[in-house]
């Protein structure tokens, strides 16, 4: 017996794999600034060459208010937990630092893919944690990968990136031409270390195993490719032919910036041009989002230009700058929307065509693609390992009604007796008697802070219907054995607390503290003029808050705080933050400090590669 939903739930995806579940191609930019897409400017500018990105933007859904966070290792630990940053990862621990990235066991996004039958792939950069292998990308559910662990790499010899040398004239400890005793490697294939491969630009090896796990591929089985781009990270460096199309900028950080954002254009060109030749384009659902915003601190002294390798070019190591939010304010390392709204959009052949070359303004997180791939596999997202671990719940919600502007009845996953509800993720569960009635079923949701729709089977089987509909729901399950039908709420969320001092409710946001970035870049950023503007040393104190309306108010220009009529608000968003920060996990703050152990090891075990460095394999060490 199969649930036939009524006309308005659902949704038509003209070409789909067998199984009904999309390929899936994530990408995840590292540093990309809201302004450094074409798409996200009004005006063109030469400086901004992104063709590609552009038309993807174009035939998908693009997003307004995707939210991440200000840093790279709580964004992407997010993500592969489908927990808010506060309930996962708030610091950028050094990857030989044990409680960096995911909790050992919280249940990570490729091993729900997998429980859906999912072939799964990462590539590029990881930054969740690699203290066991249990913590490395094949760890937590990818059957293969070609990784960094750390939070950037020299990308022609992998050379660790120690961090910025300000003032430097040469790249210290291991630069770009170092092949040095002391140094640490960073590239890791699988279960061990990619050696033998630091001879061509790093990007160029991500491609060529993104190419070769197409063209592996059989299409019949739902893929999950996760690429985590080096663009645009520190260290700056990018191949000569793209920086000598960009020499018309003087400000060295920008134009090799823009010359390796140019390069991730073509580097998506090629994949997707492989997915449409093995035919599996109008089954995917690609998804690019930044990790966080681009930076805006100052550039610290001059870049480096190698004149005995010219095909290297120019490469930025001192400071961080080089990234253009416009027209938003702050970046990177700040909580103000240059820094936690992240570009990004969906794409691919499998979105439903009448959302095809639209905005989405609705909120929803990074977090939140983990109940929207996991419903898309037809797999649970409550994660029971990481609460007999005691470990945060899931904050995930499924944002694909949100998505799609519809309801679907998708993909099926059995909880017979059971309705999940969006909303509160502490409360997203609600047990419905087996002998009820539609009443009882609507109830049952209202009870529930968040639910919205709920799907109602009577117990004979003989008919399903609507309880109630607040807003949007999507069917999961029609299991005929059981006498209630099992869905998922999905929709936007309503609120994200970025961490202590900022929290986002629906149209509104407060800050407190001294907050950095608070300042706006100009459509050509940085500049020569630069020097002594950088906007990261700009400071707003909000004290006792700051107050936005980030929906009719992006750029954060008029600040509502003093408002007489805005006081009731201010006094509420100021109690629910503190309501929420009360339940920020004490890991997420407090990783520990680094082991001596991890580069011992790295020596000792890996060949002077970074990796994991406990409960490891004895048959695996070269």
């Amino acid at each position: 017996e199969v649930f036939d939903p009524p006309v308005a739930m659902r949704w038509l995806a003209p070409t789909v794999v067998a199984a009904g579940k999309p390929h899936v191609f994530f990408v995840v930019v590292d540093d990309l600034g809201w302004g450094d897409v074409g798409f996200h400017r009004e005006t063109p500018s030469k400086e901004v060459v992104t063709p590609t990105i552009d038309k993807l933007a174009g035939e998908g859904v693009v997003l307004e208010r995707h939210y991440i966070h200000q840093t790279c290792t709580p964004s992407r630990s997010a993500l592969q937990s489908g927990r808010l940053p506060v309930h996962v990862q708030l610091t950028l621990a050094d990857p030989c630092t044990p409680g960096s990235g995911m909790a050992r066991n919280m249940t990570g996004i490729a091993q729900r893919m997998k429980q859906g039958g999912y072939a799964t792939h990462q590539v590029g950069k990881w930054d969740v944690g690699m203290v066991t292998p249990s913590h490395t990308p094949k760890g937590r559910g990818y059957d293969t990968s070609l990784n960094y662990f750390s939070h950037g790499n020299w990308m022609w010899t992998e050379a660790e990136w120690e961090g910025s040398r300000p003032n430097e004239t040469l790249p210290g400890g291991c630069g770009p031409q170092s092949h040095a005793e002391d140094c640490y490697f960073d590239l890791w294939d699988t279960d061990r270390p990619a050696k033998g491969t630091n001879t061509t630009y790093e990007e160029y090896k991500f491609r060529e195993r993104m190419l070769s796990i197409i063209e592996a591929h059989d299409p019949a089985q739902p893929l999950f490719l996760f690429y985590g781009s080096k663009v645009a990270h520190y260290p700056l460096e990018a191949p000569m032919e793209y920086q000598k199309k960009f020499a018309f900028i003087d400000q060295p950080n920008r134009r090799t910036y823009a010359a390796m954002v140019n390069f991730l254009d073509d580097q998506l060109a090629n994949i997707t041009d492989a997915l449409k030749a093995k035919g599996m384009w109008e089954d995917t659902l690609m998804i690019f989002s930044a990790d966080n915003g681009g930076y805006i601190l100052s550039a610290d002294g001059d870049c480096y230009d190698d004149e005995m390798t010219t095909e290297h070019g120019t490469r930025c190591f001192n400071g961080e700058a080089g990234a253009n939010n416009y027209p938003l304010q702050g970046g990177k390392y700040t909580t103000f929307e240059g820094g936690v709204r992240g570009t990004a959009f969906v794409s691919g052949g499998y979105l439903p065509e009448e959302v095809k070359g639209t905005k989405q303004s609705k909120m929803m997180h990074l977090a939140d693609w983990y109940a929207t791939l996991a419903r898309l596999a037809g797999v649970d997202t409550h994660d029971q390992q990481g609460e007999e671990s005691s470990l945060p719940p899931i904050d995930s919600v499924d944002a694909w009604p949100m998505l799609t502007n519809t309801v679907s009845n998708g993909p099926t996953t059995k909880h017979t007796g059971l309705a999940r509800c969006a909303g509160d993720p502490g409360k997203g569960w609600a047990s419905l008697r087996a002998s009820g009635s539609a009443a009882d079923c609507a109830a049952a949701c209202q009870l529930q802070a968040g639910c919205r729709w709920a799907v109602w089977r009577d117990p004979a089987g003989a008919g399903a219907g609507q309880c109630t509909e607040f807003e949007s729901c999507s069917l999961m399950d029609t299991d005929k054995n059981g006498p209630w039908a099992v869905i998922s709420v999905g929709g936007s969320r309503d609120e994200v607390l970025v961490d202590a001092t900022t929290l986002i409710k629906g149209d509104m946001k407060v800050m407190t503290g001294n907050r950095h970035g608070a300042t706006w870049a100009g459509p050509q950023y940085p500049n020569t003029t630069s020097p002594g503007h950088w906007v990261y040393d700009a400071v707003r104190a909000c004290s006792p808050a700051c107050l936005y309306n980030v929906t009719a108010d992006p750029e954060e220009r008029v600040d509502l705080a003093a408002d007489p009529a805005q006081q009731e608000l201010l006094t509420q968003l100021l109690k629910r933050k503190e309501e929420l920060s009360a339940t920020i996990w004490e890991g997420a703050t407090k990783p520990g400090s680094p082991d001596p152990a991890c580069r011992t090891n790295a020596k000792a075990m890996w060949g002077g590669f970074l990796g994991p460095w406990q409960e490891v394999d004895l048959d695996v060490l070269v």
